[in-house]
């Protein structure tokens, strides 16, 4: 893999370079073009609108709370901080930059190459680039974390290699170290699976130099890696205590070490299968059973581990490239492999993003591996493989544009993944979701009935269908749903509150207050939680009660219209028709168009004598109702 590469002009060189770039940046967007008009996905926006990212000092809270957000990646929440400024809710501008970082990561990567003199670096760049197993990572705007941390990863890499120049030759570029070491930090913070970044370095050294060097290198590695190591620390703890992994919604069945060996070996292959073979690219890959014998599922690990055995017994016959390329696939994958809880455990062992770094080994390989034979073979043979390279490229980009529509909306996605995937319990339950949410309720309990059906254990599926069916007045099933996604889950305060909502609307308020108790003992600072108490109290006649609930619920959010509402109807049921008067016009500041509070106040103003303003507001009702 050391052929080293003819003599080119250093002009026209450069020519050549930017001419490649261009190309890679065109056939980026003919790819993402179908993404950049998309909207948000899934978690998204809990990326973009939580607190965190929202108030003023949103950026001291990323920085200095690790439980901000789900996973402690300040860089990447401060550039999701950044991008709110400038775009809001607008999605397209999280798209373009996601995609410019993805292009910047490719192009630091055939850096990288070059620089460790490895044939085939555009080549290989590209693959890596076009790959559709990569459209997860770039269309997905809450996959920021692996583009960016990819940029910082492959930047701290050339300035080793740039500090690793200069330490052979006796003389040390402090300036290269200390950006080896903040690139490395930064690759680290927007995601810590590059915590392997060290380790990786040293692989490819010894398949370059074999073990000459070490003694003056290995110092200088030694703290990127312990900080990295601390960080990567963090990020399983605050899925375990903040993501709930595990419990009886996200089971990770994965209690001792041979299952998860044998969860592993399985991934392995899984990735090389998909890398090799793309088409079988989904959101939600199919979630393997870990209950069988555990001998037979031990096979694929055994495998994997012999095939890489057997590579590094040959490496002295055909040369460390290849065991080294297994080694750093399995290695930057290995935070991914199951050995350590992690949110995405509990939909699939696998995931597209997950192999977004690593499967840049199998790929320089194989493309070192063609640039060589290109030099070695007759003309027209290496024509016919830069032909092969060239359809392959193809190949790749029409398959990724493809997968990148499915990207194009929530319901697309889902959608797309249940063609794929019809056992993603995960994506039932999102599509059902997503078909609440835009008022679509009939389908929504059409789907969510589907659903049931084939996953009559999963909570949050239930709860969904118990929106759907609460909104189409079948209140009795809505409320059975709850019971059962309560009884599972007993966790998750929405639930309850959702629960509290059909007891109200079936006059069980009194039923109704037990779970709201609930439901403020888990979430707290949830606003509509005390306003519903508040309805509760109410309609116990408890008004002074209700009164302190719905102005908790305010201290909590001042911009809640509909806490504004129901406080200007407690105070018209005390006959404090003044502070009514007050609430439903705060209400009607912040949702001009509810007609029930403009009702309402044309109602009180009547009550207070104020007829010609009472009419106005009646008569503005009449029009727009």
């Amino acid at each position: 893999m050391n052929s080293a590469p003819e003599a080119v002009p250093p002009g026209r060189a450069r020519l050549v370079d930017l001419l490649l770039a261009a190309a890679l940046f065109v056939a980026l967007f003919f790819v993402y073009r179908p993404a950049l008009d998309a909207g948000f996905v899934w978690d998204d926006d809990g990326h973009l609108t939580q607190p965190a990212l929202r108030g003023t000092d949103g950026l001291a809270r990323i920085w200095t709370d690790p439980t901000a957000a789900q996973q402690y990646y300040p860089l990447v929440h401060t550039l999701f901080w950044l991008e709110h400024r400038a775009f809001g809710a607008e999605p397209a501008g999280y798209h373009w930059i996601n995609l410019a970082l993805h292009a910047c990561a490719a192009l630091l990567c055939v850096g990288v190459l070059r620089r460790l003199a490895l044939p085939g670096a555009w080549l290989a760049g590209a693959l890596w680039a076009l790959h559709p197993l990569q459209v997860q990572s770039v269309a997905w705007i809450s996959e920021q974390k692996n583009t960016l941390s990819a940029c910082f990863y492959f930047a701290a890499w050339l300035a080793w290699a740039r500090f690793d120049e200069g330490l052979l030759r006796g003389t040390r570029r402090y300036g290269a170290w200390a950006a080896f070491v903040l690139f490395a930090l930064a690759a680290v913070l927007s995601k810590t699976v590059t915590c392997t970044l060290v380790p990786a370095i040293l692989l490819v050294t010894w398949a370059r130099e074999g073990g000459r060097g070490w003694t003056k290198r290995v110092p200088w590695v030694v703290l990127p890696f312990l900080l990295a190591a601390s960080f990567a620390v963090v990020t399983p703890w605050l899925e375990r205590e903040v993501g709930r992994v595990g419990g009886a919604e996200h089971p990770t069945d994965l209690a001792d070490f041979l299952p998860r060996l044998a969860v592993a070996g399985k991934d392995l292959w899984f990735y090389l299968g998909h890398l090799a073979w793309p088409p079988g690219t989904c959101f939600v890959h199919p979630r393997w059973s870990t209950t069988g014998p555990l001998g037979p599922s031990l096979l694929p690990a055994v495998a994997f581990a012999s095939c890489t055995l057997a590579l590094f017994t040959l490496r002295k016959r055909i040369g460390r490239s290849p065991v080294v390329a297994l080694l750093y696939f399995a290695g930057t994958l290995f935070p991914a492999l199951g050995f350590v809880d992690a949110i995405p455990v509990r939909y699939s062992f696998v995931a597209d993003h997950f192999q977004y770094l690593a499967g840049l080994g199998p790929i320089v390989l194989v493309a070192a591996g063609g640039a060589v034979l290109v030099r070695r073979v007759a003309p027209g043979a290496a024509a016919a493989l830069r032909f092969l390279a060239l359809l392959v490229l193809f190949v790749l980009a029409f398959l990724a544009r493809g997968h990148a529509k499915d990207f194009q909306d929530a319901e697309t996605l889902w959608k797309a993944t249940l063609e794929k995937n019809p056992g993603a319990w995960m994506a039932w339950n999102n599509l059902v979701d997503e078909l609440n949410r835009q008022g679509r309720f009939a389908e929504a309990v059409e789907t969510g009935l589907v659903a049931r059906r084939l996953h009559p254990d999963r909570p949050t599926l239930a709860h969904n269908l118990g929106v759907a069916l609460q909104s189409q007045g079948r209140l009795a099933e809505a409320l059975a749903c709850y019971e059962f996604a309560a009884k599972q889950a007993p966790e998750y305060g929405r639930i309850e509150f959702d629960r509290a909502s059909a007891l109200i609307e079936l006059g069980r308020p009194a039923e109704a207050l037990e779970a709201l108790a609930r439901t403020i003992e888990l979430t707290p600072g949830f606003a509509a939680a005390h306003m519903l108490r508040g309805n509760a109290l109410l309609a116990l006649r408890r008004s002074d009660e209700a009164l302190e609930a719905y102005q908790r619920a305010l201290e909590l959010d001042p911009a809640y219209a509909q806490g504004w509402y129901n406080l200007g109807v407690a105070r018209a049921t005390r006959r404090e028709f003044a502070l009514a008067e007050a609430a439903y016009r705060r209400a009607l500041d912040l949702a001009p168009d509810e007609l029930g509070a403009r009702l309402n106040l044309g109602v009180v103003l009547a009550q207070e004598g104020r007829r010609l303003e009472a009419r106005v507001e009646l008569e503005r009702v009449a029009r727009e109702g």
